[in-house]
């Protein structure tokens, strides 16, 4: 992924420090899409949100994709009949880790301040709530019974569709 970080006059990438806001933020917009119940809504969200740094990079963006996706790794390490199996991968803690560090050190942090910065927003991402979901949000498991393949296929979820319906 290409990203277009600030620049100062010397041509040296601008890294602005950690967005407690930002990761706040992240926390809500996984709050949201998790309460939807839309099966594989919250892949999508964070596949969304990393894409859109390709458009408009900023650290506080980052941030917040870093922290929905850190939201979403707690609650499947908590429960995980929330998520679909490619969501579980999708959402495994390196796989998430990976994404952040993968953006950030392309945005102009080396490799070691991209872990420090990680940690950190590891560690406020730890002092975040996780919402409280019902039973129906759950993803429904197959019956040992059913053939998985005449489960019903969801309609793919776009947060436009949301938007335009609110």
């Amino acid at each position: 992924m290409s990203v277009a970080a600030p620049v100062d006059a010397a041509g040296d990438p601008v890294i602005e420090p950690l967005s407690s806001k930002a990761i706040a933020d992240g926390f809500d917009h996984y709050a949201k899409v998790a309460k939807a119940s839309v099966e594989g809504g919250a892949e999508i969200y964070s596949t969304n949100c990393y894409a859109s740094l390709a458009k408009d990079f900023s650290w506080s963006n980052l941030d917040r994709c870093g922290a929905f996706d850190q939201a979403a790794v707690r609650m499947a390490d908590a429960d995980v009949s929330y998520f679909n199996s490619s969501e579980l991968d999708y959402f495994a803690s390196e796989a998430a880790a990976g994404r952040y560090l993968a953006v950030g050190t392309t945005a102009g942090l080396s490799g070691d301040n991209a872990d420090v910065r990680f940690a950190q927003l590891q560690k406020e991402a730890a002092d975040q709530r996780l919402p409280k979901l019902s039973n129906e949000s759950a993803v429904p498991a197959p019956n040992a019974a059913e053939d998985a393949a005449e489960l019903p296929v969801m309609d793919e979820y776009t947060p436009e569709e949301e938007l335009a319906a609110g």
